[in-house]
């Protein structure tokens, strides 16, 4: 909910909205403790060390809003949160624009790819203490298949398996759940099942700021409306070479709108598109329907 902008704070005040149970002085609550995490919220106003007073804890937060989360993810979309696979299993390429493309058989002859993510997030400005990573993949063949560990996250954060899912057997999407920010978290990555064959396979592995899970079914048609925080993911394969693409778009801004795709002996995308706006959104589809589309949403 958030600490006031003005007046009187308490004890109490502190205690409720950082879920402490008994601190009674303010230097527990210095910025970069445990209580008060750097790079995190609007917090940059606490002082790390010296005076500090009620004062310094105005309009500051432990979680954040769903749009504050996704302002977060916007802001690294281009540079750590989305990883697609390349050729090599494992291997990866961080997206660094919202569309590009390569003719590249990713992993061709092997019956798994692994797409990676190993971004470097301890600088990347956080709003949730929760993390959810997403992958979606679309492959040959027929060949999706949800698999027992499809997401992982290296160290020692606990996660959860929250959503698995295959999609007119060539496309998939799973998330996990980690209650800990996600600007903490170490490398991470999303294997999927592919055909052995010598053919395009495209996977995507996102990093996303919040508590986010499966709502429903996308559209697959010419255009998605996503409410209000809401965000999509899609993926798309078919036979015959070259290239296609799948991509969802708006002109609002505070949107996304990401894809990847490829083609190798057979052609097909996959995408993110997330509405960051305090009101429904349209998006528009370029290129052909997809196989599989999933809208989450956020309860942090």
């Amino acid at each position: 909910m958030g600490l006031p902008t003005s007046g009187a704070i308490s004890f109490a005040d502190l205690r409720s909205e950082y879920s402490d149970g008994g601190s009674t002085s303010l230097s527990e609550f210095y910025r970069g403790g445990s209580k008060v995490r750097n790079n995190y919220g609007n917090n940059s106003g606490i002082p790390t060390s010296g005076t500090i007073d009620m004062a310094d804890f105005y309009n500051t937060y432990k979680e954040g809003t769903t749009l504050q989360k996704l302002e977060d993810f916007r802001a690294v979309k281009n540079s750590g949160a989305i990883w697609v696979s390349l050729e090599g299993s494992p291997g990866g390429q961080l997206m660094t624009s919202d569309d590009s493309g390569a003719n590249n058989p990713n992993s061709r002859y092997q019956t798994s790819d692994v797409c990676p993510n190993n971004t470097t997030r301890s600088s990347q400005h956080t709003s949730s203490l929760w993390t959810t990573v997403i992958g979606v993949a679309a492959v040959p063949y027929s060949s999706a298949a949800t698999r027992s560990s499809p997401l992982s996250i290296s160290g020692s954060v606990s996660y959860s398996l929250v959503y698995n899912s295959t999609s007119n057997t060539n496309t998939v999407c799973c998330a996990i759940q980690a209650n800990v920010p996600h600007n903490t978290i170490g490398n991470v990555s999303h294997t999927f099942t592919r055909n052995a064959g010598n053919r395009w396979a495209g996977g995507m592995c996102i990093v996303m700021p919040g508590k986010w899970s499966y709502n429903r079914v996308g559209t697959k048609s010419n255009s998605q409306t996503l409410a209000s925080g809401e965000i999509l993911l899609y993926a798309r394969e078919r036979g015959g070479d070259g290239y296609s693409q799948t991509r969802y778009t708006s002109s609002a801004s505070n949107t996304t709108c990401t894809h990847r795709y490829g083609w190798w002996y057979n052609t097909g995308s996959v995408g993110i598109a997330t509405n960051g706006n305090s009101s429904s959104q349209n998006f528009s589809l370029t290129g052909e329907a997809p196989n599989g589309a999933w809208v989450f949403t956020e309860s942090g």
